[in-house]
C-alpha cells in the first residue's frame, strides 16, 4: 500500500495547493508585519543599549505546513537543520534554504576570534525546534482560524544568541485535504554573535540559560498532558475528534523527543548528573498513562 503524500509534496505537485499555500503565507506575513518589526527592533535594542557590536551570522523566515496526518518532528528539523548546517559548517556545500541568508564575512570574523561554532549546532537546532513545538496549541482550534505567537532570546554559548519569533496559524478549506485543519508554522530566526558579550558573560550564565531551556520543556509538556487528559477523557468526544487527538499525541511525542535530545546536548556542557536527574524527575508527568 502506498504512502500518502505529505502536504509539502502536494504543494510541489499540485498548482492549486501551491497557490493556496502562497496565499496563506502572504496573508500571514502581511498581518504580522508589525509584530515581526517589533521583534527585530527589540533584538537590535538588546545590543545597542549595551553598546555591543552585532555580528548577524544568519537570518531568515521559513514556513512549514502540516496536519494531523503529516505532522512530524523531522519535517521541522529538516528546515532548521539545513539552515543551521549552512551557518555552523560553512565549509560544507549546503546552501541556506530559500528565504534565509548566511553572512560568510561574519562567520569568518567569529572563526578568527576562536569561536568553534560547530560545537553548538545541535543545541541551536533543538532550541529553535522547542520554540516551534511550544506553539502547537494551534491544534486546539479545529473550528476557527487562530494565530499563536511566541519569541525567544536564547543564549547558546558565550556571545552566541538565537533570537527567534514563531507563529502558528490554523486554517481549514473544505475542498482541500479532506477538510482537515492545516497548521502554518512560520519562524523568523536571527543568530547573532557579539565578542563584547562573550567577554562579559560568565560560564555560569550560559549554564543557567541551558538548564532554563530544559525547565521550559518541563512546563511545556506538563501543559500539553494536562490539556490532553482533560480534552479526551470523554470517550465519545475522543472518537468525534480523533483527528485532533492524533495531532496532540504526535506533538507530545515530538516534544518529549526534543526534550531528551536537548538534555543530551546540555549534558555536553554542564555537569551531567543534575541534567539526568531533571529529565528523570520529569518522566512521570509526561506519560500517556
Amino acid at each position: 500500500m502506498g504512502r500518502a503524500a505529505t502536504l509539502e509534496e502536494k504543494s510541489k505537485s499540485q498548482q492549486e495547493v501551491i497557490d493556496l499555500f502562497a496565499q496563506e503565507t502572504t496573508q500571514l506575513q502581511n498581518a504580522l508585519k508589525p509584530e515581526v518589526d517589533a521583534f527585530n527592533a527589540e533584538t537590535d535594542k538588546f545590543y545597542e543599549d549595551k553598546k555591543w557590536k552585532m555580528l548577524e551570522l544568519g537570518s531568515g523566515t521559513k514556513a512549514n505546513y502540516s496536519d494531523s496526518e503529516t505532522f512530524s518532528l523531522e519535517g521541522i528539523e529538516k528546515i532548521l537543520g539545513t539552515f543551521a548546517t549552512a551557518i555552523f559548517d560553512p565549509a560544507s556545500a549546503v546552501k541556506p534554504p530559500e528565504g534565509t541568508k548566511v553572512d560568510k564575512g561574519a562567520l569568518d570574523t567569529v572563526a578568527s576570534a576562536g569561536m568553534a561554532l560547530s560545537t553548538y549546532e545541535t543545541l541551536a537546532i533543538k532550541a529553535a525546534t522547542g520554540l516551534v513545538l511550544s506553539l502547537f496549541g494551534a491544534f486546539d482550534t479545529s473550528t476557527k482560524k487562530e494565530t499563536h505567537l511566541s519569541s525567544t532570546h536564547s543564549m547558546l554559548a558565550p556571545g552566541l544568541m538565537l533570537h527567534a519569533y514563531s507563529v502558528n496559524s490554523s486554517f481549514t478549506k473544505s475542498d482541500f485535504f479532506g477538510g482537515r485543519e492545516v497548521i502554518v508554522s512560520q519562524a523568523t530566526f536571527r543568530l547573532v554573535y557579539s565578542l563584547e558579550q562573550a567577554k562579559g558573560v560568565a560560564e555560569m550564565e550560559v549554564m543557567k540559560s541551558m538548564t532554563d531551556q530544559l525547565h521550559d520543556y518541563i512546563e511545556l509538556l506538563a501543559g500539553y498532558m494536562a490539556s490532553y487528559k482533560i480534552k479526551f477523557k470523554d470517550i465519545s468526544y475522543a472518537i468525534e475528534h480523533a483527528d485532533q487527538k492524533v495531532s496532540y499525541e504526535k506533538v507530545i511525542a515530538a516534544a518529549q523527543k526534543n526534550r531528551d535530545d536537548t538534555a543530551v546536548e546540555i549534558g555536553k556542557f554542564v555537569p551531567k548528573a543534575p541534567v539526568v536527574a531533571l529529565v528523570n524527575n520529569l518522566r512521570p508527568f509526561v506519560a500517556f498513562a
